[in-house]
């Protein structure tokens, strides 16, 4: 049988863009997988996404107070401890996921304890503009073996940047690999995400700006114009058109 995957959403104020993340999970061709969403109290907005989907039987939802607030380091434990999978995979709110990502990571992660992406397309919301990243350790793209921290404690409780020091941990123990498939993600920027545009700006220069009809296109992808099987065929595609 399939090794079982949970797939780690922390919300926070998202409608649009939480129920595209949870479209992209559904259509994952993988099949034995979960999605763990955790949001706090008084996210309303959360709460009228995800009301819907409170009996479906692959998607597990946690609450969490919001007084003492909690860091993004701190809510992804939480998340991962009530999961039930062998593996875990980061499932950011913000971002779109091709309907082969869980597949395609795990035919690839062999004996190591973890594996990420080399390279993924952004998209910045606010000037409608499409790239091809750098190619470096994309530290969102993480699908992480359980069993590799035996204390559970993946992520420092820190408001960003928590998920560096793991992968500098994965690093050092020879365990980390990373594949080149940028078609499987897309990372967006919308101006709500927890890193500031001075950040993301250092990303945008780094990266290989795509023309105005891609960008387009992959706009078209995130709005949800095109079914997560066809945008997945779609930006593949697209890639292939362009390396």
């Amino acid at each position: 049988m399939q090794p079982k995957i949970s797939c780690i959403c922390i919300t926070h104020q998202k409608d649009e863009s939480l129920q595209r993340a949870i479209n992209c999970f559904l259509a994952q061709t993988y099949a034995n997988k979960e999605l763990v969403i955790l949001y706090e109290t008084e996210d309303e907005i959360a709460k009228t996404v995800l009301d819907k989907y409170q009996t479906t039987p692959t998607i597990f939802i946690i609450c969490v107070s919001f007084v003492p607030k909690l860091s993004l380091g701190a809510l992804r434990n939480i998340a991962i401890a009530k999961s039930s999978g062998e593996y875990f995979c980061q499932w950011d709110d913000d971002d779109w996921y091709s309907s082969n990502r869980l597949e395609t990571q795990m035919q690839l992660i062999g004996q190591n304890n973890g594996l990420l992406l080399d390279q993924w397309f952004i998209f910045d919301r606010s000037a409608a503009q499409a790239y091809l990243s750098n190619k470096r350790i994309w530290e969102g793209s993480l699908l992480c073996k359980k069993t590799f921290k035996k204390d559970g404690d993946f992520y420092p409780p820190i408001a960003k940047g928590e998920d560096t020091d793991l992968i500098d941990q994965l690093t050092a123990s020879t365990s980390l690999a990373t594949m080149s498939a940028p078609y499987l993600y897309i990372y967006v920027y919308d101006g709500k995400n927890t890193w500031d545009k001075s950040h993301w700006n250092a990303i945008f220069n780094a990266s290989t700006p795509l023309t105005k009809w891609l960008s387009k296109d992959i706009e078209y992808i995130l709005d949800q114009k095109y079914n997560v099987f066809e945008a997945s065929y779609r930006l593949e595609q697209l890639y292939h058109s362009i390396t």
